[in-house]
């Protein structure tokens, strides 16, 4: 179904996408929206156990398209250093593939979003788990089940 990457010299290892899919800031949603154009918002994220996980608002755009088509896409650019000199550009990105639910504004999306508090706030860990608290019963999720990650590196040096 997925093509494979046409320079596999620059293909990551698995514990490099790993690395990558954990401490990225933020990524970019990509879904088709019922008119059939595409759709790309970034948003900050999460990730685990396979799954990447966004919260948002109950009604919007990026629902729209969930429910029109579950198919999305996650891209990540973790680092980038153009090198002036050769023309290039030194990067990791990872992208992902898969099947992206909506998970209802409950109280047991806690969970979820307290690794948001980890991954962001975690100087501010009490307070956070407090506005989790809050805010869960209020907050829509998408979970983004991944069945296809491929990452790709260029580490040339500046010479």
């Amino acid at each position: 179904m997925f093509k494979a990457m046409r320079r596999a010299d620059k293909k990551m290892t698995d514990a490099q996408v790993e690395t990558v899919l954990a401490e990225a800031g933020y990524g970019v949603l990509g879904l088709t929206l019922p008119s059939g154009y595409p759709y790309a918002v970034p948003v900050n994220y999460v990730y685990k156990d396979n799954a990447i996980y966004i919260h948002c608002a109950g009604e919007g755009q990026k629902l729209d398209a969930i429910r029109h088509s579950e198919k999305a896409m996650f891209s990540i650019v973790h680092s980038e250093n153009v090198i002036k000199s050769k023309f290039t550009t030194a990067f990791e990105s990872v992208m992902v593939f898969g099947t992206a639910e909506i998970i209802e504004a409950s109280h047991e999306n806690a969970g979820p979003l307290a690794l948001f508090i980890e991954k962001y706030s975690q100087d501010f860990k009490a307070e956070g788990m407090a506005y989790v608290e809050r805010a869960a019963a209020k907050t829509t999720l998408i979970k983004l089940s991944i069945e296809h990650r491929e990452g790709k590196i260029n580490d040339r040096k500046e010479a």
